[in-house]
């Protein structure tokens, strides 16, 4: 009942004060959860993912944040879960793989870093890992323009990219970084794409 509500209000606030709009719609997989990568450009990314999706997103915080109190109570409450960062955190990844068995969209930020417009990051595999074990699709996105106050944001969903093909398959860590390249690519395209429109 919290989420939905704090869902309602924060997606009715980034529309009025952020320009919020969503692109591609029709591109959000049905019937099944999936992971979203997209370009990290703020604090308010997880916001404006969180907002484009009906039961919004489960997201990774880094464990640190967990050691209060407080804020562990309202990370929680906004579906969030702890990660060691720089890790292969076990618990993290079989907390994903849960959450999107239970039909959930999780969102996973490659770069791993925010990293500003016109940059790239390197990126790691972690996300075609949980994808490949957990049996659900990418969903790749670009978050677009600036926050500032009425401004014009723009959430993109692009198409989903299935991994069925290596299902079954053992890949090595370069085999899941090839993956993300994949993915990753399809992101900038779209960001590059609807920063000019």
């Amino acid at each position: 009942m919290f989420y939905r509500a704090a869902h309602f209000l924060v997606k009715w606030f980034i529309w009025l004060f952020l320009g919020y709009r969503l692109i591609g719609e029709q591109n959000i997989p049905k019937g099944t959860g999936f992971i979203v990568c997209s370009n990290h450009k703020s604090a308010w990314d997880v916001v404006i993912s969180g907002a484009s999706y009906p039961n919004g997103v489960v997201f990774m915080a880094k464990k640190e944040l967990f050691e209060n109190r407080f804020a562990a109570f309202w990370l929680k409450k906004l579906k969030a879960f702890p990660v060691s960062r720089g890790t292969a955190d076990i618990s993290a990844i079989k907390n994903s793989i849960k959450a999107l068995k239970e039909g959930q969209v999780l969102n996973i930020y490659p770069e791993g870093t925010r990293v500003r417009d016109g940059e790239q990051h390197e990126f790691k595999g972690g996300a075609a890992l949980i994808a490949l074990k957990a049996k659900v699709p990418i969903v790749p996105c670009a978050i677009c323009g600036e926050y500032k106050l009425f401004g014009h944001i723009r959430f993109v969903v692009g198409k989903p990219i299935y991994l069925d093909e290596y299902y079954g398959m053992k890949l090595n860590e370069e085999e899941t970084n090839e993956i993300m390249k994949r993915v990753m690519k399809e992101v900038y395209a779209l960001r590059e794409a609807n920063e000019k429109a």
